[in-house]
């Protein structure tokens, strides 16, 4: 109970923040959506298994995307501007 009441006090700051900015969303419902994907691409290729690094970098990199296409930018030019 002390670890949680911890992790509450650490987390209460940033627990409310969408009471006080009318933009955010109290979910994270919309990313979840967004890289769902990815999960069932996952479980379809099942060739990730027992390779969690290779499987975190393919997540990384959708995130990514993802985010770049919603902010409207160029994929090939972010990733070229990474490299």
């Amino acid at each position: 109970m002390i670890k949680v009441l911890g992790k509450l006090q650490r987390q209460a700051p940033r627990m409310f923040t969408f009471l006080e900015h009318p933009g955010v969303d109290p979910t994270n419902d919309a990313s979840e959506r967004a890289l769902r994907y990815m999960v069932v691409f996952r479980k379809i290729i099942g060739q990730t298994k027992g390779v969690p690094p290779a499987m975190r970098r393919l997540a990384d990199f959708a995130t990514c995307v993802l985010t770049w296409r919603r902010q409207g930018k160029s994929v090939y030019e972010e990733v070229s501007r990474m490299i």
